[in-house]
């Protein structure tokens, strides 16, 4: 019998501190920094595709504040809309776990079987995001498949407001139960992105009305202990959407990290109780080959790689 997993929280901790840095968008007076951007459309054909994200004033109920207004039309099925915005000052060469938090307001109530989602991904990478301009334009971001997560890029959730609530409805999504990694350049320098992927053609107006942003300094990357990996052995869940594994070790698995095959980190789980089987969702992860290290409750650590299909 496998056990549920538990997420690895850390947004109760991470205000408090000291190596923590915030950065907290209401648009109020502008865009704070924050840079709008589009792929996923033939060059010169912007128009076409009657693209926008500006700041705006946001309607009634909501009379007062201010967001970024994204529209478009999605006629290539690719289409990806987003905005950055960079971060200086922060230690060079040093690790970070981010978290968003951010309001979006909508009059959008998808149905999940009808294919009209906009998907909602947050990131951070240290190369600046841009664009080609010659063909189908496209982006240097690692994202992963629509409605999954990358490499740089972590799917949060989508657009929607409450159910039966009439008018705009304000909804709010973050990733406290599951931070984002990455390390700064030599500089201490990072980008952040916003992102938003729409399923249908006709894209319904949304507004995205304030982002807050916590930096935590993690220090610089530690040493993995090498172990026999050979003890750990994982196989596909049936139902699909899961990995489940078995330990050999003496000492329980507490914890597993999953990272890209070239060291980005994508999802930390913890385990509350020793057993000789587990269960880890692979339901946000795009298709690839993944290191899972797994941490044992002595403090020694095992790496084994694994395909998710």
């Amino acid at each position: 019998m496998f056990r549920k997993i538990s997420p690895f929280i850390l947004f109760c901790v991470i205000t408090l501190n000291s190596f923590a840095q915030s950065v907290n968008t209401t648009f109020s007076m502008d865009n704070e920094g924050w840079q709008p951007a589009y792929s996923g459309y033939p060059a010169q054909g912007e128009e076409g595709y009657e693209l926008n994200i500006e700041r705006n004033a946001i309607p009634t109920p909501f009379s007062g504040r201010n967001g970024m207004f994204f529209s478009g039309k999605n006629y290539s099925n690719r289409l990806f809309l987003f905005v950055k915005k960079e971060i200086t000052g922060l230690e060079a060469n040093t690790a970070y776990s981010i978290i968003f938090n951010m309001s979006i307001i909508s009059e959008i109530n998808p149905d999940p079987g009808a294919g009209d989602r906009i998907f909602v991904k947050v990131g951070a990478m240290t190369d600046r995001p841009i664009t080609t301009q010659t063909g189908m334009v496209a982006n240097n971001i690692k994202m992963g498949e629509r409605g999954k997560s990358g490499r740089d890029m972590f799917m949060l959730g989508v657009v929607e407001k409450a159910k039966n609530t009439p008018g705009w409805g304000n909804q709010i999504l973050h990733n406290y139960h599951q931070p984002l990694m990455v390390n700064t350049d030599n500089r201490g320098r990072l980008w952040l992105i916003v992102g938003f992927e729409p399923e249908m053609v006709e894209m319904p107006p949304f507004y995205l009305s304030s982002v807050r942003v916590v930096l935590r300094n993690e220090g610089q990357a530690r040493a993995i202990e090498a172990m026999n990996p050979s003890k750990i052995h994982m196989y596909p869940s049936s139902t699909g959407g899961y990995v489940n594994f078995e330990s050999d070790f003496g000492s329980p698995v507490e914890m597993v990290s999953v990272f890209t095959d070239d060291g980005h980190l994508m999802q930390v789980y913890t385990f509350q109780e020793s057993l000789a089987e587990y269960s880890i969702s692979t339901s946000n992860l795009s298709s690839g080959i993944y290191k899972f290290v797994f941490t044992l409750g002595d403090g020694r650590t095992a790496t084994k790689t694994f395909s998710i299909e």
